[in-house]
């Protein structure tokens, strides 16, 4: 009996094995890689914004947000069509909550205050379903 489920766990093992290397090998569907033209930018126009979050040596943590100040700036700034393409879009913090900057009500405050000042300007998010978990 242990001879054959020896058998039939290194015939399952080998099917895995040849799935596996099949899908890792297999060319993409026509139409989904596509590689655009190089375009050089000048490195002065080049600028990068992070989102560091951590905790020091002492256990004190700390959040610097810099792209989100960037990206509500930009939603300011915005004349013709605003595109916001976000994961985990909202409050949801857990429990206990931390002390964090309530970034999806932010964002979701520029983006009303963006829409009141221009009426006619279209905006479009875009987020996971997983939000809906959260109502």
């Amino acid at each position: 009996m242990l001879r054959r489920t020896g058998k039939i766990i290194l015939f399952l093992t080998a099917i895995l094995v040849v799935i596996i290397v099949y899908q890792t090998r297999k060319p993409l569907p026509l139409g989904v890689s596509w590689e655009g033209k190089e375009h050089r930018v000048p490195a002065q126009s080049v600028h990068f914004f992070s989102d560091r979050t951590y905790v020091d040596n002492a256990g004190t943590r700390h959040s610097d947000q810099d792209i989100f100040t960037e990206v509500v700036r930009m939603i300011d700034k915005a004349e013709q069509y605003i595109l916001l393409d976000m994961f985990l879009y909202n409050d949801f913090q857990g429990n206990p909550p931390e002390q964090t900057r309530a970034l999806a009500s932010e964002l979701t405050q520029a983006l009303i205050d963006k829409k009141q000042k221009n009426p006619e300007m279209s905006i479009t998010v875009v987020s996971d379903p997983l939000n809906t978990v959260y109502g």
